[in-house]
């Protein structure tokens, strides 16, 4: 990996790092107050180093990855959703009966999950990004284990969120088995030749209906009233703002 490669990840990388801090400050000490401001700062901090990535673009550092204006562009708009989230949370969480600290973790790790989509051009990291960001959300959903509305929410959430990221997974292994990549451009180059294939009209089907749930499109959005209806406040602004513009920046 070269330098400006590894400067075009700098966003993702200080979030990652954000969240290893924070997990490592609640296993030494816990403090509300310290892991709101060191998640805070952590945001920040990658918000700003997106300036020194935009001057190295476009770059593809894997494989799995690419960094251009559009993934830079919406990583600091994830992170920006993040830091107001954040801050909206805090005296959320200070009039409820719980511990805040891992909320702040999972928080992060959410939003991850969200850039990494944004940056995504393979079906793997794609599904690594999609999960990380809906594993998070399960427990954001039900973080306050005292509410009912709450655990329901988490739990329609977790079923509904699994049995479609196994039709999402379905979808993908029809495309492959025709295009034999797992390259999103090259795919969509394959794709064109094989328009009239079952196989491939069959698994476009799944992959789009899989993203359709994650974004609440009709047919798919009966679950949104019970879970938003249910989830912790500025969970329900946090899901309906990042992961949503994660899904539609892939």
């Amino acid at each position: 990996m070269t330098a400006n490669q590894a400067i075009s990840l700098l966003p993702l990388l200080l979030v990652s790092a954000t969240s290893i801090v924070v997990l490592i400050e609640i296993a030494v000490r816990r403090s509300r107050a310290l892991t709101a401001w060191t998640t805070h700062v952590g945001l920040t901090v990658a918000g700003l180093s997106a300036i020194l990535a935009g001057r190295v673009i476009p770059q593809e550092p894997t494989p799995l990855l690419v960094i251009d204006g559009s993934a830079v562009f919406f990583q600091v708009l994830l992170i920006a959703t993040t830091f107001v989230v954040g801050l909206l949370s805090v005296d959320y969480l200070r009039r409820q009966s719980v511990r805040a600290e891992e909320y702040y973790v999972l928080l992060l790790l959410g939003t991850l999950g969200a850039m990494v989509l944004a940056a995504s051009r393979h079906f793997a990291s794609l599904f690594l990004g999609l999960e990380t960001l809906s594993v998070s959300l399960y427990a954001l959903f039900g973080y306050l284990r005292h509410d009912r509305r709450g655990n329901e929410a988490a739990m329609k959430y977790l079923i509904l969120a699994g049995a479609t990221s196994a039709v999402l997974l379905f979808g993908m292994a029809l495309i492959y088995a025709k295009t034999s990549t797992l390259d999103l451009a090259a795919t969509a180059s394959a794709m064109a030749t094989y328009t009239g294939v079952p196989f491939v009209l069959a698994g476009a089907t799944l992959f789009f209906a899989g993203l359709a749930f994650k974004l609440a499109l009709v047919p798919f959005h009966w679950w949104t009233p019970d879970v938003y209806q249910g989830a912790p406040a500025p969970v329900t602004a946090y899901v309906a703002t990042v992961s949503k513009a994660a899904v539609f920046a892939l």
